[in-house]
């Protein structure tokens, strides 16, 4: 290695022990910084219990004047538009020292205040001293109240920290370390500018031995000594003096550091640090100690991050966690970890980390998880690297403050509600101000303003009723002159119809000299308390009167029901029966009835006059219910006493005593045993009646097949005749016998048709014929009807067919529902001429319907009700043929479908029968050509209606 490049090496370590030096006198100076805060603490701290004191005082109480007049902290009161309500003697100088620019300041803050309803602080600096003022809103009011505290010593502090730190900065700066290097024979090699400085010579031409004393220089010379046998450095640091040419002796720490080329001793470094520095930083260390372990308040230091440097006994105290188990730590332990502690702590971090202080109040945790309301005072100290800070705080617990604030706004609002409740407000006047306050809110519910300044207080007398004023003016004359308490009703002067009373109650505060200071007391809304007299006296009045009208009422009443009573026991069977059962009363019908005489019932269980035909679980019913004090009605079946049963229409009441208990029932009852057997009468007729139209369908359906057969060969036969006539006979003849055959097969097709209707309608009248529903396409059905039924008209005819809304499928029996619409369509057809018939399908949300107009012969009103009667047929339907039987059968298979059938009618104008289904299965279609293929024949029948 060259000279040279043990030179720079000797440089680089002695740089970087330089700045490891440069570091821990900066943690000095942190260090210092909190001792002179701590100071600052001690010197203040009775001044500050006494004012912690006085804000503790103010905060449970509402009034402001109620503070001791000598209270050396300044107390005053701002309202919203900037005016001083209160204030005391301090408060007074206070605001003397204000200039103009000052006053605009703090009446900006106050408004500032009272719009975010948050707490603030705003500091003064008067030249001679500084005062911290907390403004807080008043709960529900608007104004704030303003508690100020002297931090001018504060201030003084806050100045000596910063010619502390500039001194000591000046201090590192000239005891710097002494680096020099020498070759094996003691002689300097190279010196730093620190050791030119204090040696006063110049480098390569000095030794250091000469200005070491005897016993500095014998240890040291032992020192490197040591080092070279051990081929190292050494690990001990040796205290050296120094004696300068003009007498000055420097005491040094010495350290040793050897430079060894192949083994071989080179050269030897040594660094000198100033220990005059040293000792005076410890001293100031020890000081510091003192003043931080004996401070009141919590003092502790973080680095740039927020972790934990330094902590007092004051904050063990107040945390709970010892220096151990805190430093290291992040300062957010001491948080509740939420949202709102999160971003505090990175506005605190923020501001510091851009050299300002900041003093705020926050909550914090104890180690135990106890809430904990804090002040702290934050404050930034200088890094050794730019832009970067270390932080300062000193904590003062005012959870007992804050407690005394919430309970101040929780005894104004508790104030408040109980006003409110009570309908009243207190108020005062004072005489040298002429200001008068309090019942402002209380006025305004009745739009009654009051002056906020009287010159006198008969003034309130402006707002008294003209009729009351003369009583209040010599109330208020009187508090004024002598009478310390004063009590007087009147009505409040308003402009709505209803009249208000208030009841005002004042008192009067004299001086010692006998001069009237204020007036005070409370008004009270006796509005209601005099509208309910009045109304007791009206409603008293009216009572009497109703009490007249309802005993005459009563009286007619009495009557009346004696009346209906007696009525009552001359029609029905009345008896009454305990709660155990035993009929205690029955009047003379239930006697009569029964058979039995009152003395034979009285006594009698009523459950023994049950018959034995009667059924068991209805008796248990009938009990059951009324023993849980319902009413119970019913038809139950007794035995009299001859042995024969009969029939009661019963309703069994239980009556209540006043404690709610049930006391006894009575049982009023009608006879109905003369009904019991009409309808058993009626049930053997209905019985009958049905076995004979079993009878008639087994008739009908035999007669029908009996005729089928010989109409079948009267059939067969006309169809050969038919045949014979048109091969052998003459065209006379011929036309002659067709004629003949002709009618013969349109009257056996009749007499078909007509035997199937009855054979139909027997069995809808036997009850043997049943819907069968299943998905039907009505439209397709109703197109193909269409088809067919146009293309058997010999006349030109068709029918004009109209489909309506979404078409859907929908549950029907297709057999049943195709039978209705070709008999409707059929007769529209045969009972008009000239127009075409129109069938119209209409599907709606809930329903379809199907109506089938025509412009024929109409039907006469008088016989539209006759219309579904079987084998009925229209006065005006001449020759037309048909069996009378085809609207019934229609009718009939329309109701098994859940239908129903309409028609409208006018003579010779036309008729429109309307038939409606409810849809059953909803499936929407596309809208299409209908099919054209035919269904089966087997659906289609001809129908003659």
């Amino acid at each position: 290695m060259t000279k040279e490049e043990k030179r720079i090496a000797i440089l680089e370590r002695a740089l970087a022990r330089e700045k490891q030096s440069r570091k821990d006198a900066e943690q000095i100076l942190e260090i210092k910084s909190m001792e002179i805060y701590n100071a600052y603490q001690e010197v203040q701290r009775l001044n500050e219990e006494l004012a912690i004191k006085l804000e503790a005082e103010s905060m449970q109480v509402v009034d402001l004047t109620a503070f001791p007049r000598e209270n050396p902290a300044p107390v005053m009161r701002y309202s919203a538009e900037g005016e001083l309500i209160y204030s005391n003697s301090p408060a007074r100088a206070f605001l003397k020292k204000l200039n103009q620019n000052d006053d605009h300041k703090l009446f900006d803050k106050v408004k500032e205040v009272l719009r975010s309803r948050n707490p603030e602080q705003m500091g003064f600096d008067l030249g001679d001293e500084y005062t911290l003022l907390t403004i807080t809103p008043a709960v529900g009011k608007e104004y704030v109240n303003i508690y100020g505290f002297d931090q001018t010593n504060f201030k003084r502090v806050e100045e000596s920290l910063r010619k502390y730190q500039n001194e000591l900065d000046a201090m590192l700066d000239g005891g710097s370390d002494l680096i020099v290097s020498l070759d094996p024979t003691g002689k300097i090699i190279y010196s730093n500018e620190a050791w030119k400085t204090k040696m006063g010579r110049a480098k390569n031409h000095n030794k250091i031995f000469p200005y070491l004393s005897g016993e500095s220089s014998s240890k040291l010379v032992d020192l490197i000594a040591n080092s070279a046998k051990s081929i190292g450095n050494s690990k001990e640091n040796l205290e050296v003096q120094f004696e300068l040419e003009s007498g000055t002796k420097l005491n040094y720490e010495v350290s040793v550091n050897l430079i060894f080329e192949a083994g071989i001793h080179t050269s030897t470094t040594l660094i000198f640090r100033d220990l005059t520095t040293r000792r005076q930083l410890e001293l100031l260390n020890q000081e510091r100690a003192l003043l931080i372990n004996s401070s009141i308040d919590a003092i502790m230091s973080t680095d740039e991050n927020g972790i934990v440097l330094s902590w007092n006994e004051a904050a063990e105290k107040l945390f709970g966690y010892k220096s151990l188990e805190i430093i290291g730590e992040s300062a957010s332990i001491l948080g509740n970890g939420g949202p709102e502690m999160i971003e505090e702590q990175a506005k605190v971090l923020a501001k510091l980390n851009s050299g300002k202080s900041f003093s705020y109040e926050t909550e914090r945790k104890h180690k135990d998880g106890s809430k904990i309301f804090v002040h702290v005072s934050a404050f930034p100290i200088s890094d050794d690297r730019k832009g970067h800070f270390k932080h300062g705080a000193i904590i003062r617990d005012i959870t007992a403050n804050v407690v005394a604030n919430r309970e101040l706004s929780k005894s104004e609002n508790l104030l408040k509600e109980a006003q409110n409740i009570a309908n009243l407000a207190s108020w005062e006047w004072e005489n040298k101000t002429g200001k008068f306050s309090g019942p402002e809110l209380f006025l305004e519910r009745f739009n009654v303003k009051t002056p906020s300044a009287m010159s006198g207080f008969n003034e309130l007398a402006g707002i008294v009723h003209p009729d009351d004023r003369g009583l209040v003016l010599q109330k208020i004359e009187q508090l004024m002159a002598s009478e310390r308490s004063i009590h007087v009703q009147f009505r409040l002067k308003v402009k709505t119809s209803r009249k208000i009373f208030l009841e005002m109650r004042a008192n009067s505060e004299f001086s010692s000299s006998g001069k009237l200071l204020r007036i005070y007391g409370v008004l009270m809304d006796k509005t209601s308390q005099v509208e309910s007299e009045n109304l007791k006296e009206q409603f008293t009045r009216e009572l009497e009167d109703q009490v007249k009208d309802r005993t005459a009422m009563l009286e007619i009443s009495q009557n009346e029901l004696s009346h209906q009573v007696d009525t009552l026991n001359q029609i029905a069977l009345v008896s009454t029966i305990d709660t155990e059962g035993i009929i205690t009363y029955a009047n003379d019908i239930f006697c009569k009835v029964s058979g039995y005489s009152l003395p034979e019932l009285i006594g009698k269980q009523f459950a023994d006059l049950h018959s034995s035909s009667q059924d068991i679980a209805s008796i248990i019913g009938l009990w059951g219910g009324v023993e849980k004090g319902d009413i119970w009605k019913g038809e139950v079946i007794y035995q009299a006493k001859d042995g024969h049963d009969f029939w009661l229409h019963q309703t069994v009441v239980p009556f209540f005593n006043v404690s709610g208990e049930i006391e006894k029932y009575v049982a009023v009852s009608f006879d109905v045993s003369e009904e019991k057997e009409l309808q058993q009468r009626l049930q053997n007729s209905l019985q009958k009646e049905k076995e004979l139209g079993e009878l008639k369908s087994h008739f009908v359906a035999m007669a029908s097949h009996q005729f089928r057969t010989p109409l079948a060969i009267i059939q067969s036969n006309s169809e050969l005749l038919s045949m014979i006539i048109k091969k052998d006979s003459g065209e006379s003849l011929k036309e002659k016998l067709s004629k003949s055959s002709g009618r013969i097969t349109s009257e056996i097709s009749r007499m078909t048709q007509l035997m199937d209707d009855v054979l139909i309608l027997g069995k809808i009248g036997a009850g043997h014929l049943e819907s069968d529903p299943k998905e039907l396409n009505l439209a397709e059905l109703i197109t193909e009807i269409e088809t067919h039924t146009n293309s058997i008209q010999q006349d030109d005819r068709k029918l004009d067919l109209e489909i309506q809304g979404n078409p859907v499928t929908v549950l029907l029996d297709e057999k049943l529902v195709q039978h209705v619409i070709e008999n409707l369509v059929s007769n529209a057809f045969k009972y008009s001429k000239d127009k075409n018939p129109k069938l119209t399908l209409a599907f709606k949300q809930k329903t379809v319907s199907i109506s089938v107009e025509d412009k024929g012969i109409g039907i006469p009103k008088n016989e539209l009700d006759k219309l579904f009667q079987p084998f009925h047929r229209a006065d005006n339907v001449a020759d037309i043929p048909g069996t009378g039987l085809g609207l019934v059968i229609a009718k009939e298979y329309t109701e098994l479908n859940g239908g129903n059938i309409q028609v409208e009618s006018k003579v010779n104008e036309g008729t429109k029968f309307v038939v409606t289904f409810p849809i059953g299965l909803v499936h929407e279609q596309p809208q299409k050509k209908a099919n054209k293929t035919k269904r089966a024949s087997k659906n289609r029948v001809e129908h003659d209606g």
